[in-house]
């Protein structure tokens, strides 16, 4: 019987062991707090067992069972991306740019305003010669608007008028005339400035004056014999002409004509004095009148004339 009766008491120890860890892990799961068991063994009571809940036993009592850790479960988090590929390689990039402008405050639309007056000449030089006092320029304004115009001339001998005004595209006429009084012969030239729009339009005028030489014819004698009549040995067969030349430039050459009743003729005559030619006329045949005539040239190309008649005699036996 007492070998019987320790196994018993063993048994209800592990029993008791047992019932006390199934405790302690439902306390720490329900309460999070410490279980302590104590068994109480007596002599006199055998089996009997206190558990006493949040209370700490004395170091001097059975050994306590250690509290299990209940096991630490790792959360892991899978984190999954997922790309969606098309399904053809072409990849197709849409730019959308916005420019903004700012704009003026509407206006009603202006016309441009028009160029400046501009002036213009046709020709730049006028010839008026020897004969002409007076020759026509044309001026015109090329520009789009008015412009008013006026001239100038370094020659008093020259005239030309004061000025106007000429609008868009229109043309002037401007007369321009030249003195000759008092000038000697030459060649003058002159320039007349047309001024506007900013520009000075120089237009230069030719003109020159020209004088004929002034020639006087003297013959002597003044009468001649009829050669075809008289003695080839009378003395008024012939006789000597003689011309005074005038002019303002030199006199390049001089020469007679004679014409009457009989064969005429041409001579040269020579310069024997300054602005003195002289040639020797006869014998003429052929009574009555006859005329003769001089001419001269000078150096810039003027021709003057001078005449005279004389009468040839016949003569009687």
């Amino acid at each position: 019987m007492d070998r019987r009766g320790a196994w018993i008491a063993a048994a209800g120890v592990a029993v008791t062991a047992l019932i006390i860890g199934m405790v302690f892990v439902l306390a720490r799961r329900d309460h999070g707090d410490a279980t302590t068991v104590d068994v109480v063994s007596d002599s006199t009571a055998v089996g009997q067992v206190v558990v006493t809940v949040g209370s700490t036993l004395p170091t001097t009592t059975s050994p306590t069972t250690p509290p299990t850790t209940p096991p630490t479960t790792l959360a892991t988090t899978t984190t999954t991306s997922t790309t969606t590929v098309p399904a053809t390689t072409t990849t197709t990039t849409t730019t959308t740019t916005t420019t903004t402008t700012t704009l003026p405050p509407t206006t009603a639309p202006t016309t441009p305003p028009a160029p400046p007056g501009r002036l213009d000449v046709k020709v730049h030089e006028l010839d008026l010669g020897p004969t002409t006092s007076a020759g026509t320029v044309s001026i015109v304004n090329i520009g789009g608007r008015p412009v008013g115009w006026s001239t100038s001339s370094d020659n008093a001998l020259i005239q030309a008028p004061g000025g106007g005004t000429l609008g868009p595209g229109a043309v002037a006429r401007l007369l321009i005339s030249v003195s000759r009084a008092g000038l000697i012969e030459g060649d003058y030239t002159g320039v007349v400035s047309i001024v506007g729009g900013g520009r000075s339009l120089p237009v230069t005028v030719h003109w020159s004056v020209e004088r004929a030489p002034v020639v006087q014819v003297d013959l002597k004698p003044p009468d001649l014999d009829d050669a075809g009549t008289c003695p080839k040995g009378s003395s008024a067969l012939t006789a000597v002409v003689t011309a005074a030349v005038i002019d303002e430039s030199p006199i390049a050459s001089a020469s007679m004509t004679w014409t009457g009743p009989g064969p005429g003729g041409e001579l040269a005559l020579t310069a024997s004095a300054p602005g003195t030619w002289t040639a020797p006329l006869g014998p003429l045949t052929g009574p009555g009148s006859w005329s003769l005539t001089v001419t001269a040239k000078d150096s810039r190309g003027n021709i003057g004339t001078g005449s005279t008649t004389l009468l040839v005699n016949a003569c009687t036996h």
